[in-house]
């Protein structure tokens, strides 16, 4: 408030005026510590993300959306001839698209790169078809969200999308809920954490997909989640190819399930197919023989590979990072002889693994012969 003299009275208007933006300036204020706070901000982007308030009333028939860059006579006899029953509804925007998205709704997105802060969180099932080829239809995270889509619907279809992240981005794709089918798609992460995140419990598909240039890992699946991989590849992550956390409380009718066909993991910083956290105590006393069989020895676990290539990684073999006890506290409480030159608390690959066990096995023999 601009008084020359101090002495002067304040006057009443200006002070009303500046209460009020004092009012204003607080609430932002209280705002700015929720986002700053990630949590939270998740919370805040989850509950009030544009795509709520943009979603009409349920609608009486199912929709189409037809994204693209310019509409021509063209689009629209391609777009009748894949749909002809449907409402159709033209956008520039991918969006909008997938936002106003109910259950039964399509998605036809032509050739072009767009631009998005986010595509929301996807709670209903529906379809998202690219008209051409993957690398022709690029969705490019541009917003400072941590996430460009996530999905927890009970089941969501894409196909021939490229989703592009950037750094500072935790996933262009998140699971939270249901089923996620990726068909002819690229993932490319762009610097972003993680090229795909497997939430528990979720199930996932990719089939002839890419997963590719992930700051950390190209694909991460929490215990229970499920993954199949068929033709596909995971490239360029500067950590692991596929990291798995391992599932401590046991059940009897609960794994966390992989299947990999006919699929490449190569050119990874770390090791192809990684175990995180895994209980030694789980681990057999047998040594395994092949590069996945090792996988085999933990009943949390159900798993399938054949005809996959792990090769050209920073690390060779299956890696398991184990959450046991320290050698010491071990030593003191069991008579079984660790080796060494292994730590139980290091990451280790199959090799170090087999010669773990096959080390273990002789310590028991030595003491039932003695």
């Amino acid at each position: 408030m601009h008084v020359s003299d101090s002495e002067a009275e304040i006057n009443e208007d200006d002070l009303m005026h500046s209460l009020t933006l004092r009012k204003k300036l607080e609430k932002l204020q209280a705002k700015m510590e929720m986002l700053e706070n990630p949590v939270i901000r998740t919370f805040v982007t989850k509950k009030y993300t544009p795509g709520r308030s943009l979603k009409k009333q349920p609608k009486s028939s199912p929709v189409t959306y037809v994204v693209a860059k310019e509409f021509s006579k063209e689009i629209v006899k391609k777009v009748l001839s894949l749909e002809s029953t449907s409402v159709l509804e033209f956008e520039h925007n991918p969006e909008i698209a997938f936002k106003h998205s109910t259950t039964g709704d399509k998605i036809f997105i032509f050739p072009g790169i767009y631009e998005c802060d986010n595509l929301g969180w996807l709670e209903c099932d529906f379809s998202v078809q690219g008209i051409g080829v993957a690398a022709d239809i690029v969705l490019e995270a541009t917003g400072n969200s941590d996430v460009l889509l996530n999905c927890l619907a009970e089941k969501i279809m894409i196909e021939n999308i490229s989703l592009v992240g950037k750094s500072g981005l935790l996933s262009p794709i998140v699971v939270h809920h249901g089923e996620t089918h990726l068909k002819n798609c690229v993932i490319d992460s762009n610097g972003a954490k993680i090229g795909i995140l497997l939430l528990e419990g979720v199930e996932a598909s990719l089939e002839n997909t890419t997963v590719a240039n992930s700051s950390e890992d190209g694909v991460q699946m929490r215990s229970l989640s499920a993954c199949s991989i068929k033709s596909s590849k995971i490239l360029f992550s500067r950590r692991h190819g596929i990291q798995i956390d391992a599932e401590c409380a046991l059940s009897p009718n609960s794994f966390t399930k992989i299947v990999i066909t006919d699929s490449q993991i190569t050119n990874v910083g770390g090791y192809g197919i990684f175990l995180n956290n895994v209980p030694i105590a789980e681990i057999s006393l047998q040594r395994p023989s092949g590069d996945f069989n090792v996988l085999g020895l933990f009943p949390w676990m159900k798993y399938q590979i054949e005809d996959t290539i792990l090769e050209n990684n920073g690390e060779n073999g299956v890696g398991i990072s184990s959450s046991c006890k320290k050698r010491e506290q071990l030593q003191s409480e069991s008579s079984l002889f660790v080796p060494s030159n292994c730590s139980l608390t290091d990451d280790m690959n199959h090799s170090a693994l087999s010669d773990l066990l096959n080390e273990i096995n002789i310590s028991i023999d030595n003491l039932e012969t003695n």
